[in-house]
């Protein structure tokens, strides 16, 4: 597999793959505890579906039920990503965030878009692109996944700057000033 964690954008360190699908697991995990309470509350009947037998071809109920979980996206990220400027609960437990590509601050607008509307609507309906998007950042030479692509966004390491070495930059008070960090002895 492709070694996608040291590879570096604009000064800054790009995500690698594991800590970005941890991050994504950790916020669905946070958004599927609050929509399945929802989804049952209302009746929707999770067991039928699978009882189906075709998983690819999503039924009225099973775009009732996505229509629910966009909104909670969208309620979700919209806000979150742009008051902390790309962060999410699990972005930050693993030390990674979103940054546009002009790298002007996070906004709504752009957080709607790439975790809304593309990750949580079309890709959700879209199993296949679902996939390819997923798998994208191991061939991209920027990490970048499909939704990545169209919303100008990376994901970067948010461990602080570093230097055209690709070294982290020693910004604490009385440190080098924007020279290497030395290692300690």
């Amino acid at each position: 597999m492709l070694d996608t964690s040291s590879r570096c954008w604009q000064g800054r360190r790009l995500s690698g793959w594991w800590r970005r699908v941890g991050a994504e697991l950790i916020d669905q995990a946070l958004l599927t505890a609050i929509a399945l309470p929802i989804g049952l509350a209302v009746g929707f009947p999770f067991g039928e579906w699978l009882d189906q037998g075709n998983l690819l071809v999503p039924t009225a109920l099973d775009l009732l039920y996505l229509g629910l979980y966009l909104v909670l996206s969208l309620v979700y990220f919209m806000p979150v990503m742009s008051l902390t400027d790309g962060r999410t609960l699990g972005k930050w437990a693993l030390g990674i965030r979103i940054v546009r590509a002009t790298l002007t601050p996070m906004n709504a607008n752009v957080a709607g878009l790439r975790e809304g509307l593309l990750k949580s609507g079309l890709l959700s309906v879209v199993w296949p692109l679902f996939f390819i998007s997923v798998l994208w950042p191991l061939g991209d030479a920027q990490n970048r996944a499909l939704h990545d692509l169209v919303a100008g966004t990376r994901v970067i390491r948010d461990r602080g700057p570093l230097n055209e070495t690709g070294r982290p930059v020693d910004a604490r008070p009385g440190g080098s000033g924007g020279t290497p960090s030395e290692p300690t002895r």
